[in-house]
């Protein structure tokens, strides 16, 4: 596993860009299993959004906007992005992928599918 997964929270990077400054790791039952919902938005705690190790599915039950979602395989590589989730609906990952990101829709518009990504230890 990444070692800056270690954190509570994560920064994205591509091609040495800043691609989402905040990520919030999601621990423990409550924050695993609430996530975004009943929500307007994403909460300043947890930065750009949420980052779920060890989890190859999310859905969007309850939610009150929609989602972009981004699936990674155990080194953190890109495997299937999702963009523009709507609430009330079950997204899975493929069966190699380890964890996975969401973030409000659009908030992925710097995000380069094929190229590899850098996550940091957020300052």
């Amino acid at each position: 596993m990444n070692p800056a997964f270690s954190n509570s929270e994560v920064s994205l990077w591509q091609e040495e860009r800043c691609i989402l400054n905040r990520l919030h790791v999601a621990r423990g039952f409550l924050q695993r299993g609430v996530g975004l919902m009943f929500r307007k938005s994403v909460p300043e705690q947890y930065g750009d959004g949420l980052l779920f190790l060890k989890c190859r599915s999310l859905h969007t039950f309850n939610m009150r906007f929609a989602l972009d979602m981004v699936f990674l395989n155990g080194a953190g590589e890109i495997l299937k992005v999702r963009r523009g989730v709507r609430p009330w609906k079950i997204v899975y990952g493929p069966k190699s992928a380890a964890h996975v990101f969401e973030v409000p829709a659009g908030a992925l518009a710097n995000l380069t599918e094929d190229a590899p990504i850098v996550w940091r230890k957020s300052e």
